[in-house]
């Protein structure tokens, strides 16, 4: 057998053994947070995550509280949901069961439904 036959089934071996989204994306997506004015507070679930502009790591299984807070502005708050990525499924279908299985159970094929925040805060009065 040649070496690139021998990737090739090393590769769909790899494949079939994982889920798809596991092995190309992982479980987690990385969410950008910006604001007018800058330097202003990241909260996510209550916790200081940093300040404006920052990027954050999220695990993609989870939903998220956001607020973007800066003294003498009013505060942003949002909620960050996932869902299930359709390509994601489609793939572990088309390679079979257990690739789907493992997706499903790692949280693999979820993808958080915004991957950036771009705020304006409101001057309080």
């Amino acid at each position: 057998m040649c070496n690139i036959a021998k990737i090739l089934v090393f590769f769909l071996s790899l494949l079939w053994m994982s889920g798809c989204a596991t092995v190309l994306k992982g479980n987690n997506d990385t969410v950008s947070f910006y604001s007018n004015p800058e330097g202003s507070s990241v909260l996510i679930d209550g916790d200081l995550i940093g300040f404006t502009p920052c990027d954050v790591r999220l695990d993609t299984k989870h939903t998220y509280k956001i607020k973007i807070t800066k003294q003498g502005y009013d505060t942003y708050a949002d909620i960050l949901s996932h869902s299930v990525g359709s390509g994601w499924v489609i793939f572990d279908v088309i390679f079979g069961f257990f690739p789907s299985f493992i997706d499903m159970a790692t949280g693999s094929w979820y993808e958080l439904d915004q991957k950036s925040f771009d705020v304006t805060l409101v001057k309080l009065k």
